[in-house]
């Protein structure tokens, strides 16, 4: 678990000062998510903003998706020269189709969530999506 502060600011009105303090969390997992929800408001905050889901490991999510592209790509290239009556030959251009550098995609699971008042904090799932061009020689 890591506590941040991400932002405060200093402001007055009417003669009286306000203070705003912002505090990012990160954790892993869902399982307690609303009883941390629930310890802040006990101490006092007054806004909430989340939970927002993200991958721990950008790279390695990253270097297993281009694997299986890669992979996934030859398969395809190695049925078509088959069916071609060819031998595929070497990888001669490959292209990243992934998105900046990867694109994640938020759902809600359903699984193993903390719960705040009756409200349940679900664990998200990211689907990672990225994408190779290959062209293969074909002898």
């Amino acid at each position: 678990q890591e506590l941040k502060t991400s932002r405060m600011s200093l402001g007055s009105e009417d003669g009286r000062y306000k203070v705003s303090v912002s505090v990012g969390v990160t954790r892993q997992g869902a399982m307690d998510a609303g009883d941390l929800i629930a310890s802040a408001v006990e101490v006092g905050a007054n806004s909430f903003y989340g939970p927002q889901f993200s991958v721990a490991d950008e790279k390695a999510v990253q270097d297993r998706c281009l694997d299986t592209a890669f992979a996934d790509a030859k398969r395809k290239a190695k049925k078509l020269s088959t069916l071609a009556e060819r031998k595929l030959g070497k990888a001669l251009a490959v292209t990243d189709g992934s998105t900046s550098p990867f694109e994640l995609t938020s759902r809600t699971a359903g699984v193993e969530g903390g719960v705040l008042g009756g409200l349940a904090v679900e664990a998200g799932v990211h689907q990672v999506q990225c994408g190779v061009t290959v062209a293969f020689e074909l002898e």
